[in-house]
């Protein structure tokens, strides 16, 4: 499929992104790995198997995106992000492989609650309740800031109090 400079769908995208702030990118990175991970099981149930895979690698290559533009000189956050990403994009390899939904289920669960923290964070900062990177970008501030804990036995442990 081609892009479509002309599609308002797009354009608005294409503004929405150039215009955002880098937490405001994060979020929209989630709302495009969520969309995917939810085409990806309406495909697993119409039986569309390349479908599914497809967008699951999709929300994979988003997930890989968050993942690797980490800044890792923020102490504590970056390396817990980094493993959760490393984490979901596992469980989304293991449901492309074995085509079966359950392990893209559990990351759209984690994906979710992810964005609605990010986008909380996105809210206070752009209404000045917080400071959330340092001019020289070397600590992370959670003035008020409560995490989202996701919980899973098998999930690295992510806080965001540091």
């Amino acid at each position: 499929m081609a892009y479509d400079s002309n599609d308002p769908s797009k354009q608005y995208l294409r503004m929405k992104i150039e215009s955002a702030t880098p937490i405001g990118l994060v979020v929209i990175l989630y709302d495009g790995g969520i969309k995917f991970i939810k085409k990806a099981l309406v495909d697993m149930d119409n039986k569309s198997i390349m479908g599914f895979v497809d967008n699951v690698v999709k929300a994979q290559n988003i997930l890989r995106e968050l993942r690797d533009s980490l800044d890792m000189s923020i102490d504590q956050i970056a390396p817990q992000l980094r493993s959760l990403y490393t984490y979901m994009l596992k469980r989304l390899i293991v449901a492309a492989v074995e085509k079966t939904p359950e392990p893209a289920q559990e990351v759209l669960k984690m994906m979710e609650s992810l964005r609605g923290t990010w986008d909380k964070v996105r809210s206070m900062a752009e209404s000045g309740q917080i400071d959330v990177i340092k001019r020289d970008k070397s600590e992370v501030h959670q003035h008020s800031l409560k995490p989202n804990p996701i919980v899973h036995p098998q999930a690295p442990s992510i806080s965001l109090q540091g």
